[in-house]
């Protein structure tokens, strides 16, 4: 019988590598992470960056619905969902790759650890370097135990996910632990992704979202209220001055609604001159 078709040679490493030139920043990826913990209903994020020289790591860890064993393997498998699905409304995913390529896109070891209410805690680990070397993909179950602080918490917390980057070959160079200028560079990444998610989550860190709901808390590298993002709104920039607000515009669009309004802002006269570098944002 004639062959009518190619058979596309397997190549996991091929495919990895492609997965990890998709385009994310640091802040991109991490507030890819934030869509999820969103769309899992958390009303608590932290953030951590802990610095190791090559042996750093960031973790993000929420305080959401969480997932059990099968949901978790499936939310590690590559292209998990179809986009033509119909989806709840506040799930901000689409593709079923944004916790792989984001993670992928910054490191080289994925690690997540998640229970749902009254559930089991459980793990599942990417390291690229071992589906380099055998050439396949083998989702890791077995690994070390981990003694971080946020896995502590997970443990005592009723439901979450914790999600923990490792080998950050895109963000930390050689240099060693002991060296001070790649462990600023390092904390210096801190206050790009406080300035983005404070800008994309802005609504959601004011709980002004549709339908409300109570106000997300972000906190980077800390708990208390020096370490909380604060929300950044392009649209009230200031304490005194008033953005000037056009007529509301609703656009038909694919069987939906589309509501746009303009904005002109406070002229930088009326402005501080701290209003007005915030106004800048990120």
């Amino acid at each position: 019988m004639k062959q009518l078709y190619d058979i596309a040679d397997p190549n996991p490493c091929a495919l990895v590598e492609s997965l990890r030139s998709v385009g994310y920043s640091l802040s991109t990826a991490i507030a890819d992470i934030v869509d999820n913990s969103v769309t899992a209903r958390a009303s608590n994020l932290w953030i951590n960056f802990h610095w190791a020289g090559q042996s750093s790591s960031i973790s993000i860890l929420d305080d959401g619905l969480g997932m059990n064993e099968t949901q978790l393997k499936e939310a590690m498998r590559p292209g998990t969902r179809n986009p033509t699905d119909e989806r709840d409304p506040n799930d901000l995913g689409r593709f079923g790759l944004g916790l792989k390529t984001a993670s992928f896109s910054q490191s080289r070891q994925l690690t997540v650890w998640t229970k749902v209410q009254g559930g089991q805690l459980t793990g599942r680990r990417w390291d690229l370097d071992y589906v380099a070397k055998h050439n396949a993909w083998r989702l890791q179950k077995e690994f070390g135990a981990d003694t971080s602080q946020a896995f502590r918490r997970l443990e005592k917390m009723a439901s979450g996910t914790l999600v923990i980057w490792e080998k950050l070959d895109r963000i930390v160079d050689e240099s060693p632990k002991s060296s001070d200028e790649s462990h600023q560079r390092f904390l210096g990444l801190i206050n790009d992704v406080k300035d983005y998610l404070a800008m994309i989550f802005h609504r959601h860190l004011t709980g002004k979202t549709t339908p409300p709901r109570d106000p997300l808390k972000i906190h980077i590298n800390g708990d208390d209220a020096d370490h909380a993002i604060t929300p950044w709104d392009p649209f009230d920039i200031s304490s005194t001055a008033v953005s000037q607000a056009s007529p509301l515009e609703e656009i038909g669009y694919a069987g939906s609604v589309v509501k746009v309004r303009g904005f002109v802002l406070p002229h930088r006269d009326r402005l501080s001159e701290v209003e007005y570098v915030r106004g800048g944002g990120s």
